[in-house]
């Protein structure tokens, strides 16, 4: 989040006016073709996703241990620190007292297949030339390398074909470079850049033959804090080969489902499947759990935040999972996505299948069958719940208090009066029991009205049984109750200075929420859409606090809100906070 300007936050390349978007987030579509076992379809996907690799530190200055990156020398006097674990910088130096032109030290990555480098920021590069004396012919000198294809670039300079490194790279001054105090840098690369590289090393500006003379009391070194790459991946993942699993069986399914999914991808990795049921989604599975795949880990806390280049398994087996007691006997239609690390979501694979389970739990015994008539004006052996276009769908605000109605008829369509309806319920959530709460009763024209708690999304059952304190029931009825949790979102202050920490908390009003906590999604808004910019898992009261440093920007105001990530253990609907604005001085 850091580079907050008046308007759209941009990256500025050195040497240049132009500009670029800090993240885009640009995404494409590619047809996918899927090779499954099962009646799947496929749809298409999303790509050209981009996600942020950090090294030496992060954008809160925290170290981060050097990965991927190689220290770089053509001569044995180089000198080279690696500080990034511990105090968050790497540093070389021209280490002979004498240096020849071409001689070289330095920083370089060289990025996987399917992966290209977009942009880079640091937060700081610093060089010192103090006590440095010899030739006028050459010098030591410092600049940003990169590569795309068969051709080599400089920072400053359009292209170099040939030079006297001997690795296809003219070494040319980072324009603007400073020599005290300086301040971030940042670059943006063209399409295709494969290799990245900090340089020092001693070139060439006048007549042949001359050299670097390196004082003892003062050489020439490089340093490099808090390397933030931002890295394309133009590849979606795929489903690889057949479906497996408990779902993929003829006939109808009941209780807990499973299937399997092989899912590969050629860029950053396989990082999660998502899993949706009749459309709505129900959970999210990170099949690869290694460190380096799990997504903002003591970083930026977004998901698309890594320590390296390919953060998760390019080949992975997916196992998913769906509960089909939560949902009503009949067909549905379960769809599985899968995202990479870089946000790119591959080919929606989707099946139909037919859910048919025992009905649940009943209210307390009474005695089944025989009996006196439950209610009158009918033919109460034939009466059924419900109606066509009654709801069996109903969204509500935490709080609030809608009512669910209903009506009572007999086969011939005449209303039942004065009979009693059992009322259960279960809480939205896998393993959940179905338990007692009221009875109601039918009026005069045979019809009913409940208001159920609007504290969790929960499914209402109603059950009419012909004989009064039966529980052999006729005709039964299901209603979910889909609750939109209460959000919150403060700040700290209204106003921070440039460079000041930005302090916001808020919570999660909400029954049912999971023991490990539910994720709250902090986002700030980007022109006219709303960005993720750190996730949090708020406590066992539902409260969460987030803060992030501001690093570079101008007067403008930054409008933030909190919203509720989905997931099948969080009974309620997706739901956002209200806005709430911090003024930068």
């Amino acid at each position: 989040m850091s580079g907050y300007r008046t308007g759209t936050p941009r990256i500025d390349p050195v040497g240049s006016g132009a500009g670029s978007p800090l993240r885009p987030g640009v995404r494409g579509v590619l047809l996918a073709a899927l090779r499954l076992s099962v009646p799947f379809s496929a749809a298409p996907a999303a790509v050209a996703g981009e996600y942020r690799v950090f090294a030496c530190s992060d954008g809160a200055g925290k170290p981060v241990p050097l990965a991927d990156w190689v220290a770089e020398a053509n001569f044995v006097a180089a000198e080279t620190s690696d500080n990034c674990g511990t105090q968050g910088y790497f540093y070389t130096t021209l280490g002979a007292s004498q240096l020849a032109v071409g001689w070289r030290t330095g920083l370089g990555l060289t990025l996987p297949d399917g992966l290209k480098a977009t942009s880079l920021r640091t937060k700081r590069l610093a060089r010192n030339d103090a006590s440095i004396s010899g030739d006028t012919n050459a010098s030591p000198s410092y600049s940003l390398r990169y590569s795309s294809g068969a051709r080599w670039y400089e920072a400053g300079v359009q292209e170099a074909e040939s030079c006297v490194l001997g690795d296809g790279c003219a070494v040319v001054n980072w324009p603007g470079f400073p020599s005290t105090k300086p301040p971030e840098a940042s670059y943006t690369f063209p399409g295709g850049t494969s290799f990245v590289g900090f340089s020092l090393a001693c070139i060439q500006h006048g007549p042949p033959n001359g050299a670097c003379q390196v004082g003892t009391s003062g050489r020439s070194h490089l340093r490099v804090d808090g390397i933030d790459l931002t890295v394309r991946d133009d590849a979606a993942p795929v489903v690889a080969g057949p479906a497996g699993g408990t779902i993929t069986r003829a006939g109808a399914r009941s209780g807990i489902e499973t299937f399997t999914l092989p899912a590969t991808d050629v860029g950053a990795g396989v990082y999660q499947a998502i899993l949706a049921v009749d459309g709505v989604e129900v959970a999210r599975v990170s099949p690869d759990a290694s460190a380096t795949c799990t997504g903002g880990a003591g970083l930026a806390d977004t998901d698309l935040d890594f320590t390296r280049l390919q953060p998760c398994r390019r080949a992975v087996d997916v196992s998913l999972s769906v509960d089909t007691t939560k949902y009503a006997n009949g067909p549905h239609q379960l769809r599985a996505t899968l995202r990479d690390a870089a946000g790119n979501l591959g080919a929606p694979a989707t099946l139909e299948a037919a859910f048919e389970n025992r009905p649940g739990p009943t209210p307390a015994p009474g005695t089944p069958g025989g009996g006196a008539p439950n209610g009158t004006g009918g033919d109460v052996t034939s009466g059924t719940l419900g109606r066509k276009g009654e709801r069996t769908k109903l969204i509500a605000s935490y709080g609030s208090a809608p009512a669910i109605v209903g009506s009572l008829r007999d086969a011939a369509g005449k209303p039942i009066a004065g009979a009693t309806i059992d009322l259960s319920e279960q809480l939205d959530v896998p393993g959940a029991a179905w338990t007692s709460v009221d009875s109601i009763f039918t009026d005069a024209a045979g019809n009913y009205r409940f208001k159920p708690k609007t504290t969790a999304t929960r499914r209402i059952r109603f059950a009419y049984a012909p004989a009064a304190g039966s529980t052999t029931y006729r005709s039964q009825r299901e209603v979910l109750v889909a609750v939109r949790a209460k959000m919150t979102i403060k700040a700290a202050s209204a106003v921070v200075p440039r460079r000041g920490l930005i302090s916001l908390s808020g919570g999660v009003k909400l029954d049912g929420l999971p023991e490990k906590g539910a994720w709250v999604e902090i986002q700030w808004l980007k022109g006219k859409a709303w960005k993720t910019i750190g996730t949090r898992r708020v406590d066992r009261r539902g409260g969460w606090v987030f803060r992030h440093r501001l690093t570079s920007l101008t007067n403008t105001a930054i409008r933030f809100r909190s919203r509720l990530r989905p997931a099948s253990d969080v009974p309620s609907e997706q739901v956002s906070s209200r806005g709430v604005s911090v003024r930068v001085r």
